[in-house]
């Protein structure tokens, strides 16, 4: 049962089911892409390890108040919680889980070329409100090569993330690009650092080199997080 929930579960990470949560910027509908066959589906063999030693993978499926979630789990150990409707809370090392009022939903089932996306999402944390708001655009289609393989026509975004509240406020800024097969290959991070995908397990395929079933332990060096580490892994699950 649990692997036929992983299976069927495609969901939201920078890419936001529907469009009934999010806005959009922009008149022209006709220079458009479908978003088929770009996304990943989080089955329990899911994991994917990048270029700065960083790695996330399948960890569990977990019921929370009668709502059902699957979970991805990072080098960090941060863990990441998505329901059928998309990327739905976070859950920091050694801390509290955090659950959205509100799932972050997915792009829609074709995207228009330039025109600006928004979601957003209320949450509480350590007694203070915050608004988590998610601004993607999609720039081109373009070819990216990796030591492991080339691919044609990727998808490559830009986003702006932004979190608020009465205690502070944060933006993040990154691109990424998502190829038919292994979804996203590549990410520029906010700090201006470009990863890429080395190897993993996506969509019931391996991809890269190297071992497929050696994936580093946990690290136990984080001992606090950056709320901007919320708003990172919602490129990753697309419907």
């Amino acid at each position: 049962m649990k692997k036929y929930f992983c299976t069927m579960l495609m969901i939201a990470l920078f890419s936001f089911i529907s469009c009934d949560n999010a806005s959009t910027d922009g008149e022209d509908e006709e220079d458009s892409i479908s978003m088929d066959g770009y996304g990943s589906a989080l089955d329990n063999a899911y994991f994917k390890v990048w270029s700065d030693n960083s790695w996330e993978e399948y960890y569990r499926i977990i019921s929370i108040d009668g709502d059902t979630y699957a979970t991805i789990i990072t080098s960090e150990g941060n863990e990441y919680y998505y329901s059928s409707e998309g990327y739905a809370g976070f859950k920091p090392y050694g801390e509290s889980l955090i659950l959205f009022d509100k799932p972050i939903v997915s792009l829609p089932e074709k995207v228009v070329f330039n025109k600006k996306y928004t979601s957003q999402t209320t949450f509480p944390y350590q007694g203070y409100n915050y608004t988590m708001k998610i601004e993607q655009i999609l720039m081109d289609t373009v070819s990216v090569s990796l030591p492991w393989g080339s691919f044609n026509s990727c998808l490559w975004f830009k986003t702006t993330s932004s979190m608020t509240s009465l205690a502070e406020s944060n933006t993040s800024n990154g691109q990424f690009w998502l190829a038919i097969g292994p979804s996203d290959i590549k990410q520029t991070l906010n700090s201006g650092t470009s990863i890429t995908m080395v190897r993993g397990n996506v969509n019931g395929q391996n991809w890269g080199a190297g071992n497929l079933s050696e994936i580093p332990n946990i690290s136990k060096k984080q001992t606090s997080f950056s709320l901007t580490d919320i708003m990172r892994p919602m490129t990753h699950f697309l419907k």
